[in-house]
């Protein structure tokens, strides 16, 4: 199903039983995120373009930077960068394009994380212990250097094995259906929303 994000500026396709968890709590208006009943978490998210970061870099970058977000350790992570390689973007035009995209590029990666789900604490502040999961992490940069812009596309789902010990960690080259649906769909329409 089409989701308008950003107030439609951009579109993609997501399931149909997804749900926009802006209508269950606060979320950041530089990001749009949308949950899963299997509790997979698809984030994007407009952020500034890092210059220094090269595009065979950006994915591995990314990755790290939300491993160091999900304060796990350099054990408890393992990342496979996929199409790292400058890619053109023929889905991202728009009758409203004003600005060519043959600068754009697309950074692939997907990897494995472990972290802690919910809080730390309970609703009466008591310590509480956190359960920790594996989580797999299929990731996308949108590098949009005309407008100063990295969009962050990310799909995090919970993983039933330990990745480095089990067969699913070599399947790094596979994303799932949803993934390359959103991906394959996204669609900027409005020029506007990035400055």
């Amino acid at each position: 199903m089409e989701r308008p994000l950003f107030g439609g500026a951009i579109t993609c396709r997501l399931p149909t039983d997804w749900i926009d968890v802006s209508d269950i709590r606060q979320v950041p208006d530089h990001q749009e995120v949308w949950k899963s009943p299997a509790d997979a978490l698809w984030v994007m998210e407009i952020l500034e373009y890092q210059d220094p970061v090269a595009n065979t870099n950006a994915a591995a970058f990314f990755f790290e930077d939300l491993a160091s977000d999900n304060d796990t350790t350099i054990t408890d992570r393992q990342f496979t960068p996929i199409h790292d390689a400058t890619s053109t973007l023929p889905q991202m035009t728009a009758a409203s394009n004003t600005l060519p995209m043959n600068n754009a590029s697309l950074c692939f990666g997907k990897g494995f994380q472990r972290v802690k789900l919910g809080r730390d604490v309970d609703m009466a502040g008591n310590p509480r212990v956190q359960e920790i999961r594996w989580i797999c992490v299929e990731l996308c940069v949108v590098r949009l250097a005309s407008v100063g812009t990295d969009l962050l596309v990310t799909l995090s789902t919970p993983s039933e094995t330990n990745p480095q010990d089990e067969e699913e960690g070599n399947n790094n080259a596979v994303f799932s259906e949803a993934f390359q649906q959103a991906i394959s769909s996204f669609e900027i329409r409005d020029w506007s929303l990035f400055g």
